[in-house]
């Protein structure tokens, strides 16, 4: 409900001040030779917080698309040249149009007239006010405009079909201009980035090593059996004897010789192993 009633409160005093904002009228004729040409109607030019609201209100134009500025002379004599040039108190001596502040302050945006030739389309100038208009004089071309200076200067507009002087004083109070600038935000300092703690790359483990597994002894000789009744010298006797032949490496007829030797020496000592 709060929200309800503020929206009302702010849409009041939006049409409040709508109503109450600085306006003016200007009465619009054929532009011609005689002081007292025949009237077309009248524009309401009325001030808002981003410019210049325009209400045509015409008829008996030429249906289509016309070219429309504010002129420095407060003047419609001799076919509206009287009224001299485009208003631009900044000498900038060039056609940009409404929306574009590089140029004339009188380019006004384009008159568009039906076919039943009235107009009462409305427009809007952003970069003009109620002030910067009164004492000067309207004018309505018989072309329409493009906003530049070429392939014809002041946007190609062509004779002067209509005109009108503005009053030189306003009803209504005057609306402040809203800014189109951003506003400026105080700078705020940037806090400072807090400090990284260096990381020290931890070393990397030892592999594990195994231990090599221990070699196994090589086998004892197994000793030779003895006998049933044979004493012990004699076997350890016999058996030294026995390993400690020699062994046939060498190839031959002296291989053979060891061998049959060895052999001999075997069988003499089996009867005395045998008791």
């Amino acid at each position: 409900m709060r929200k309800l009633t503020k929206f009302v409160a702010v849409s009041a005093c939006f049409l409040v001040s709508q109503v109450f904002a600085q306006k003016v009228t200007v009465n619009v004729s054929q532009a011609a030779k005689e002081k007292s040409p025949h009237s077309v109607g009248t524009v309401t030019l009325q001030d808002t917080p981003h410019g210049l609201l325009i209400h045509p209100n015409l008829q008996g134009l030429a249906p289509g698309i016309h070219g429309m500025h504010i002129h420095e002379e407060g003047s419609c004599e001799n076919y509206g040249m009287a009224a001299l040039g485009h208003l631009d108190p900044k000498k900038t001596n060039r056609h940009r149009g409404p929306y574009d502040n590089s140029g004339h302050l009188g380019d006004l945006p384009v008159l568009i007239v039906g076919k039943d030739k009235k107009a009462a389309l409305p427009t809007f100038a952003p970069g003009l006010t109620v002030n910067d208009v009164l004492g000067h004089a309207l004018v309505i071309h018989a072309n329409g405009d493009n906003y530049f200076d070429k392939p014809e200067l002041n946007g190609g507009g062509g004779d002067r079909v209509a005109c009108g002087v503005l009053p030189k004083t306003a009803s209504g109070k005057a609306v402040p201009k809203k800014s189109t600038e951003p506003a400026m935000k105080p700078s705020v300092p940037a806090k400072p980035a807090a400090a990284k703690s260096a990381v020290v790359p931890s070393a990397p483990e030892p592999a594990s090593v195994k231990p090599a597994p221990a070699a196994s002894p090589a086998p004892a000789a197994a000793p030779m059996p003895s006998a049933p009744g044979s004493n012990s010298s004699s076997n350890q006797a016999n058996t030294r004897t026995v390993v400690s032949a020699p062994s046939s490496r060498s190839s031959g007829s002296r291989g053979s010789k060891d061998n049959e030797s060895l052999m001999h020496d075997v069988v003499l000592h089996l009867p005395k192993m045998a008791s």
